[in-house]
């Protein structure tokens, strides 16, 4: 950034997208003045002298040396589809931790072998498959006693294929590095082992094994940041400037990822090729395909749906609406829940990205990440719609990512919705009650347990919120009387008193219908 703030454009290439935006200088600070997005494969240049016309027709002055945008500067990320790796172990075990380390990081592991019991043929054959990008083998360091035999024919195995084969990256890790010899220098990396204890952003064979699905799977000639690690700089410095926690969701057609940042600067990164909007693995295996389809809230023939489901991937532009709209919002639904499993409780505050975000309405994307990431208390949930986020975490300095980020706070991030979760009400003869005060008016309402509603709380008013109850109650504190500050959104304000952790029905049309009870009335809303 210099003294002199020039107008500049945003790029995001995604695998099914390009979102692109305008930004330039007005009324004294940094203004998002147009966005859009198309398929992946529409000539940038084209998106972009786009939305220059737009903004010449509407205010012609906003930008006065407007035929020079082919020289504006860019910020500009692109996102690759996740790569394939066979993983080779000694023991099952370590077969696993490889397996985390290298799913957190954002690959797609295609198929596992460990110990003596693998089978040559299949190893060799899993080598040779060309959408395979590398091979990692890995051992214990040092190799304990009952993995040295194993180790030993396992590595000259991979060393085989990975010498009939060019272009297979071979990853040695741990105890396996002592066969680096064995193997074509320039194609071999030596990494640390992984650590049992911790799968995330911090441990060095995920930071490594990132770091190298970026570089190897980089187009030749165009140096452009990955938009996935850009993504959690940009929620890092959002969660700087904000001061309080921030988790970053990235729903994505060929990978999903969740950032978990805090004020200090520190952030944590999940990246998981199982959690994109159709897996790729759900293209062949029908079983993959209904666990998402588990989420689906309208009935229709099974086989019909797989169709349906499967074209997502293959056409994601397409049968977007109606039904099609219902089936993103089953493959979100899907993507938010595999993205929770295991991870940290959800802060205060989320910041949504992804093209889905704007295939469903508001309310109804809300309710999806309020039921994957739940917790007692007030959830505040923000859209990046014109997906801001990675480009300006490309941003070399931190000071300059937190003002461009302050400036473009109100335009570039809508309230979708906020959430107050209440657990542990009790049926009883005195309801808790909820008082509800803001500039639009008040409201009272009646809590009662296992209920969701939504109550009129429109994007950028504040109210305050009173509970009373004659049981104590949980909403992050314990009380009988508490009082919250929430803020409004596109969706208003959900009220939500079920369970948490939500108890899904295992029955799948009990499950649906529990499905479709809760998101009618928002669906509804939003046709109407």
């Amino acid at each position: 950034m210099t003294a002199d703030p020039l107008s500049f454009f945003t790029i995001d290439h995604g695998t099914a997208s390009t979102a692109v935006s305008l930004i330039a200088p007005f009324g004294g600070r940094f203004r998002l003045l147009a966005a859009s997005a198309a398929p992946r494969g529409v000539a940038v240049d084209a998106l972009l002298e786009d939305l220059v016309a737009r903004v010449r027709a509407v205010e012609p002055d906003a930008l006065p040396v407007a035929d020079d945008w082919r020289s504006w500067a860019r910020l500009e990320v692109a996102t690759a589809a996740p790569p394939s790796i066979v993983i080779v172990a000694a023991t099952e075990a370590l077969a696993d931790d490889l397996d985390r380390s290298f799913s957190a990081a954002g690959w797609e592991v295609a198929a596992t072998f460990e110990g003596a019991r693998a089978d040559p043929l299949a190893i060799t054959a899993a080598c040779l498959d060309r959408n395979v990008l590398a091979i990692v083998l890995g051992a214990t360091e040092p190799a304990a006693s009952g993995e040295r035999t194993a180790i030993g024919e396992l590595a000259a195995v991979v060393a085989a294929a990975a010498c009939r084969r060019a272009g297979l990256h071979t990853i040695l890790s741990g105890g396996a590095r002592i066969f680096a010899d064995d193997f074509p220098e320039a194609q071999t990396l030596l990494a640390p082992p992984p650590d049992h204890t911790h799968s995330g952003t911090g441990s060095l064979l995920v930071e490594m094994a990132a770091e190298s699905a970026s570089r190897w799977t980089a187009v030749e000639g165009r140096p452009i940041p990955d938009g996935r690690r850009a993504f959690a700089m940009g929620v890092a410095s959002l969660s700087a400037l904000l001061d309080r926690p921030v988790d970053g969701l990235d729903v994505g057609h060929s990978a999903s990822s969740r950032v978990v940042a805090t004020p200090n600067g520190a952030f944590e990164q999940i990246v998981d090729a199982e959690a994109a909007l159709v897996p790729r693995g759900a293209m062949k295996d029908d079983s993959a395909a209904d666990a998402i389809l588990r989420w689906c809230a309208f009935r229709s023939e099974p086989f019909g749906l797989r169709d349906r489901l499967r074209n997502l991937r293959l056409a994601p532009w397409r049968d977007a609406s109606g039904d099609g709209a219902r089936l993103r919002m089953a493959a979100l639904r899907a993507s938010l829940a595999s993205l929770a499993v295991g991870g940290p409780p959800p802060s205060g505050l989320i910041a949504c990205s992804g093209g889905v975000f704007g295939a469903v309405p508001p309310p109804v994307a809300a309710l999806a990440v309020l039921d994957a990431f739940r917790r007692p208390g007030v959830l505040s949930l923000l859209w990046d719609h014109a997906r801001l986020l990675a480009p300006i975490g490309t941003l070399t300095a931190e000071a300059d990512r937190r003002r461009l980020l302050s400036e473009l706070l109100d335009d570039g991030f809508i309230p979708m919705a906020s959430a107050v979760v209440v657990a542990d009400l009790h049926t009883g003869r005195h309801p808790a009650t909820l008082h509800l005060t803001s500039a639009v008016g008040t409201t009272d309402a009646t809590l009662e347990p296992g209920n969701l509603r939504t109550m009129d709380l429109p994007p950028g008013v504040t109210a305050r919120a009173e509970f009373v109850a004659r049981d104590p109650m949980w909403l992050g504190v314990r009380g009988r009387h508490v009082l919250l500050d929430v803020s409004g959104g596109l969706g208003g304000l959900l009220l939500d008193t079920r369970e948490v952790p939500l108890r899904w029905p295992e029955r799948p049309e009990r499950r649906r219908a529990v499905l479709e009870g809760w998101e009618r009335p928002l669906w509804a809303a939003a046709e109407t």
